[in-house]
């Protein structure tokens, strides 16, 4: 009798102290506004991405990496821009208009630094569950502070 009344205590401790909890919608052929307007705040970077599947748990699931992906390419693309900006900052440190040599270096390092890059923290700011007969629709949207990943650059620079 006590195993089941810990048991019954501790699992209304878990719901309780479970993350956001979201509601479930029935599916009407509709997307979230968020979800179609693309924005950046500050050092963070938000990705997106929407997955379906007969499963909850398999639909954010796919949904959140789908967006973790949408994000690396996001950070990948800015990555030339950031390249200028850290070779800029570096002429200026050492005063010297010929850095060709440092500039091959920080390139190098830096491409590196990103193709290995893995985003582990990240934070779900908005999703959306629909529930239609066969399956979960869940779009999702993520935000990663890219502090992280800049931090990681100028060590290496």
């Amino acid at each position: 009798m006590k195993k089941y009344l810990l048991l019954i205590i501790c699992s209304i401790f878990l719901s309780a102290c479970s993350a956001k909890n979201y509601n479930v919608k029935k599916y009407k052929n509709e997307i979230p506004k968020w979800y179609v307007e693309d924005k950046k705040v500050g050092k963070k970077v938000f990705g997106k991405a929407m997955a379906q599947s007969d499963s909850l748990e398999i639909a954010t699931r796919k949904a959140e990496g789908l967006a973790v992906s949408n994000i690396i390419l996001k950070l990948k693309s800015e990555i030339d821009v950031l390249k200028e900006i850290l070779i800029k900052e570096e002429i200026k440190r050492k005063n010297n208009s010929n850095f060709t040599e440092g500039e091959e270096k920080i390139n190098e390092k830096i491409t590196q630094l990103v193709s290995g890059f893995q985003i582990t923290d990240y934070r779900v700011s908005n999703k959306v569950i629909y529930k239609d007969k066969d399956f979960y629709k869940v779009f999702v949207e993520i935000e990663f502070n890219t502090k992280e990943l800049f931090d990681a650059i100028e060590k290496i620079s």
